[in-house]
């Protein structure tokens, strides 16, 4: 992960933001390797479920789909016409694989149809699963470089520091009203 102080520095020199570093490069291959291969386990582990009713919730898909297993999440949303559908997303990619195996289903009198999904249920819980930081050390020291250069940022920071210290100062003297009470 490329700092944002890394990222103003190679603008500035009008260089690129790739990493200097040929292990650091490896250690990105290495992080977009295992992120592929999690979109992918993901994605097969995700069934698309088309020809739900109008009124159908989360719980009755849920009760139709766990027959097959253990379900991680669910969503159900319309498409452009629409029509209801949902997406399941399996603990496992058995469960998964079989659901769109057998394809049709009828339930109620409506055909329900599962083929493989090629969304996710929640990208954005995906995204941030497969955030990584590297050098922690370094990111603040980073980061404090580039609050003490930016004044407004300074000024702001200022700010949080007063309004903090004077919730933790408003915090102890409740704890001393209360002691003293007790005794």
């Amino acid at each position: 992960v490329i700092s944002a102080h890394q990222l103003k520095l190679a603008a500035a020199a009008g260089g690129d933001a790739l990493p200097v570093d040929p292990n650091e490069g490896a250690t990105n291959e290495e992080v977009l390797k295992r992120v592929r291969e999690a979109s992918e386990d993901q994605r097969l582990r995700t069934v698309h479920v088309a020809g739900l009713a109008d009124g159908t919730t989360p719980e009755m898909l849920k009760r139709l789909c766990e027959k097959f297993g253990e379900i991680e999440r669910l969503k159900i949303d319309k498409d452009v016409t629409g029509a209801a559908f949902g997406l399941v997303e399996f603990r496992e990619r058995g469960p998964a694989h079989i659901c769109k195996m057998q394809g049709k289903f009828l339930v109620d009198g409506r055909v329900i149809t599962c083929t493989e999904a090629k969304s996710m249920v929640d990208e954005g819980n995906f995204m941030e699963q497969m955030i990584q930081f590297q050098a922690p050390i370094l990111d603040a020291m980073s980061m404090r470089n580039i609050l003490t250069q930016q004044g407004d940022l300074r000024d702001k920071l200022d700010q949080v520091r007063a309004a903090a210290m004077e919730f933790a100062s408003k915090q102890q003297a409740t704890v001393d009203e209360s002691s003293l009470g007790q005794e």
